[in-house]
């Protein structure tokens, strides 16, 4: 597999991470760069899951599957490890249901660019080709 496409998906992961980690910054308004600082972990893992999508393999649905349980069973870990785990079911599934949205808000706006920017390139690609013929 190509380095350069390698590297393209570990940087669109952590681009990706990022965004999920400014919304539970914001959303949980913490404040201590300790507790931010904590989080980077799960840009590491998130970022190192996204090269799942470049396994032939596996279906989009799989992937977008196993990197969905990755993201959240890593951002439940932290939030163990930081104790800002709820002790009630309620909130805790008020919590798994919070994560999940910012998951996929995030996941649909990244599918949107991706999305877009993979049809410009064809619409030019279709232009070049046209031109040669």
């Amino acid at each position: 597999m190509n380095a350069k496409i390698i590297f393209n998906q570990i940087k669109d992961g952590l681009l990706y991470a990022s965004l999920v980690i400014v919304a539970l910054v914001l959303i949980r308004g913490i404040a201590n760069w300790i507790e931010v600082g904590s989080l980077l972990p799960i840009r590491v893992i998130i970022a190192l899951s996204n090269l799942l999508y470049l396994d032939e393999r596996l279906s989009t649905r799989t992937v977008f599957i196993i990197h969905y349980v990755i993201t959240t069973v890593t951002i439940f870990s932290i939030n163990a490890l930081n104790h800002w785990v709820p002790t009630n079911v309620g909130a805790l599934l008020g919590e798994w249901l919070l994560i999940s949205a910012i998951y996929f808000i995030v996941w649909f706006f990244t599918r949107h660019l991706t999305t877009r920017s993979v049809t410009r390139a064809n619409e030019l690609l279709n232009q070049i080709n046209h031109k040669g013929v």
